[in-house]
């Protein structure tokens, strides 16, 4: 017992004044930072694990604001590549259908729409046996 009196008077005088329930509190809190803290890492780890490392470096990497700008800016760009690809192909000639025409288009007009489109597809088939793009840009590759 003797022993037990003099290690805690030695702790009180190095405590420096603290009282002992100030440190048992802020022990307690520490704690219960320190499990949260595992329990947050454990949960990002296990979240890494589930989704791939990568894909959650290039989802926070994309998150960022500088990114994110960058990001909507191609996106802009390729939708007007896109709406001014669309604008050519309906103007093209036989015109492409985006909609039931109004009118029924003559016989000729389909077939010679039919015949364009087989020699597109016989030009892929002797490259690659695609035959489901029919965007002018692809056979600009050629």
């Amino acid at each position: 017992m003797e022993h037990l009196a003099t290690q805690l008077a030695r702790i009180d005088k190095e405590l420096g004044g603290v009282q002992p329930s100030h440190i048992v509190l802020g022990t307690g809190l520490a704690a219960i930072f320190g499990v949260y803290f595992l329990q947050w890492s454990y949960e990002t780890q296990s979240w890494v694990r589930r989704r791939g490392a990568l894909r959650v470096f290039f989802e926070t990497v994309k998150a960022l604001p500088v990114i994110n700008g960058i990001v909507a800016r191609e996106k802009a760009k390729l939708i007007l590549q896109m709406d001014s690809d669309m604008g050519v192909k309906l103007t093209a000639e036989p015109p492409r259908l985006t909609a039931l025409p109004a009118e029924g288009i003559s016989l000729k007009a389909v077939l010679a729409e039919a015949e364009t489109r087989r020699g597109k597809d016989l030009q892929w088939d002797a490259r690659q046996g695609l035959t489901l793009a029919n965007d002018e840009c692809v056979y600009e590759y050629e």
